[in-house]
């Protein structure tokens, strides 16, 4: 249609100069004869409504024309009719009821022509169709239908198997980042029935010494009140630390909006900080006081950070204990995006595997399944991002991944 739109509407439009009327009689003369050839001429290379009605038909792409000031349809081609059957007597505004959104309402006559009143140009739009349910691309332009009256032309390209490809890609992604996440919560169920117990042993402790006082008559009021109330705060954390789970696992929509990478990060460390405590692991963190935030889905990210972290953790289990560092940082890179890195100490890659790391079920780990990074790759380019890693000088490893700024 961008085509058709670009031969038609020079023709009609086409500025003519502007005559004196202090000019001589002679010269007044030989322009309103030279004005009237080239109007015989621009009349006789412009195309009629039968014309544009022919090439129109001629093409494969369903196209309709309607009145750009009453919405009267005027000509359909046969793409068209085959596609949504004859046009309705109603116009265009009855033909797109079956649409969730109007194409000539998204696209106004104003949109389609300059301030002059002359086509400006395509616009592109995609648009729903609840009568089939199918999607369609649709271009709308203003073209010269006949002298001195412009219509809208709507051009239509069903893009349904697009759209379901991309809903489908969306679906199997968001189960794969469920998989990945439950796979994190069972591989990490001894620290966390670790950090469920210890705050239920508290609990059991202040309610049995509550109880030892209350049964020998011994304990003061305010004893009593203040055990009661160190138990209930070890429930609280109990009852936080089962609440992080349930929401670190829930089924969702990935929702990209601003995203606090610092927040991601230190909810991300506060989760692994037993685990390396138990490994004997430090872990530190290296985050500016400004870093602007990410326009991601922060549970996606957390995703990617928190297998990161874990394959630093497994990396550094041979590593002597003394030298066991793992360090997660964030800046802003020189692409003007955000980077956050997960550098352990490690044995880093054999030269064989580098090349395989990202790999779908390639793993170094004896029990690995391989589908960790890989889903982190794809998880980071969802988010028009790069996931990468490098040796570092003195051992171990360097995972990094960039974000785009939230506007």
């Amino acid at each position: 249609m961008d085509r058709l739109h670009r031969l038609i509407v020079p023709t009609v439009y086409a500025d003519r100069p502007m005559q004196s009327a202090a000019m001589p009689l002679h010269q007044r003369t030989l322009g309103r004869t030279t004005r009237s050839r080239d109007s015989a001429d621009s009349a006789a290379a412009q195309p009629n409504a039968a014309q544009l009605a022919e090439v129109i038909d001629a093409l494969d792409t369903p196209l309709c024309v309607s009145d750009l000031d009453n919405g009267a349809i005027l000509f359909a081609n046969g793409p068209f009719t085959v596609c949504f059957g004859t046009p309705p007597d109603g116009g265009i505004a009855s033909f797109e009821r079956s649409f969730a959104s109007a194409p000539s309402e998204r696209f106004p006559a104003a949109t389609l022509v300059d301030p002059d009143g002359r086509p400006s140009g395509v616009q592109i739009g995609e648009f729903h169709r609840a009568i089939d349910q199918q999607w369609y691309l649709v271009r709308a332009a203003a073209i010269p239908w006949e002298p001195r009256r412009l219509a809208r032309l709507h051009a239509f390209v069903n893009i349904t198997s697009r759209i379901e490809s991309e809903r489908f890609r969306q679906t199997q992604q968001e189960r794969l980042l469920l998989t990945s996440r439950l796979m994190s919560v069972g591989e990490l169920a001894s620290t966390l029935a670790h950090e469920l117990n210890q705050p239920l042993a508290a609990i059991s402790n202040f309610v049995q010494g509550a109880l030892r006082r209350l049964r020998s008559g011994s304990g003061a009021s305010t004893e009593l009140i203040e055990a009661l109330e160190h138990a209930g705060l070890q429930a609280e954390h109990a009852a936080r630390v089962v609440s992080r789970m349930r929401d670190f696992v829930r089924t969702r929509e990935p929702q990209r909006q601003p995203t606090s990478i610092e927040g991601v990060v230190c909810a991300v460390a506060r989760l692994m900080d037993p685990e390396a405590q138990k490994r004997g692991v430090s872990l530190s963190l290296d985050l500016p006081a400004a870093l602007p935030p990410a326009f991601a889905d922060r549970v996606m990210i957390e995703q990617v950070v928190l297998n990161l972290v874990k394959n630093a953790l497994d990396a550094m289990d041979q590593t002597p204990a003394g030298r066991r560092h793992l360090l997660i940082s964030a800046c802003i890179n020189s692409d003007e995006q955000i980077q956050v890195a997960v550098k352990d100490t490690g044995p880093g890659f054999p030269r064989d595997a580098e090349a395989q790391i990202f790999s779908p079920f390639f793993t170094t780990k004896p029990e690995g399944m391989g589908i960790g990074l890989s889903i982190c790759r794809s998880i980071i380019e969802y988010h028009d991002g790069r996931l990468s890693f490098c040796g570092n000088p003195d051992g171990g490893a360097t995972f990094s991944f960039t974000l785009p700024m939230a506007d």
